[in-house]
Parts: structure tokens; C-alpha cells; sequence
């Protein structure tokens, strides 16, 4: 019988961690996003974050051969 992702303590750890990581960035995009501020130059900030603590988490000897990476890159609306 397969097991749900709640049901595997290492999955839910992921997934937290992804959450984890995806506030924090969305904290740096909003101390960023100030008059006169270049919105791709915040959005490349906020990628580049979000691989440097990719990095922080998942960079044990198992995790080197998991492709890792951003699902979306950074995405802000001037309105």
C-alpha cells in the first residue's frame, strides 16, 4: 500500500521546510518592494534566496542527485 506524504515523516519535513522557505522569501520580496525599486532586480533577489536556502536544507550526500530548484520564479505585479 502506497503511503500519503502525511504519512511519511520525511515527505512532511520537505514540504515544511518548502513552506519555511517560501515565507521567508515573501518577507524578503516585501522589505524589497519599495518606491523606485527595479522589480526584476527583487525578483532575481528573491530567487536567489530561495536556491541559497535550498541549498542550507537539502545538502546531505542523498539529496545531491535531487533536482532542486524553483517551481515558479518570482512573479510581482506593479498594481
Amino acid at each position: 500500500m502506497e503511503q500519503s506524504f502525511i504519512e511519511s515523516p520525511a515527505i512532511l519535513d520537505k514540504h515544511t521546510a518548502a513552506g519555511v522557505i517560501a515565507d521567508a522569501a515573501l518577507e524578503l520580496a516585501i522589505s524589497k518592494c519599495v518606491e523606485g525599486a527595479d522589480i526584476s532586480t527583487v525578483c532575481g533577489l528573491c530567487d536567489t534566496f530561495i536556491e541559497e536556502e535550498l541549498l542550507k536544507v537539502f545538502s546531505n550526500k542523498k539529496s545531491k542527485k535531487l533536482e532542486r530548484g524553483i517551481a515558479f520564479p518570482t512573479c510581482i505585479s506593479v498594481n
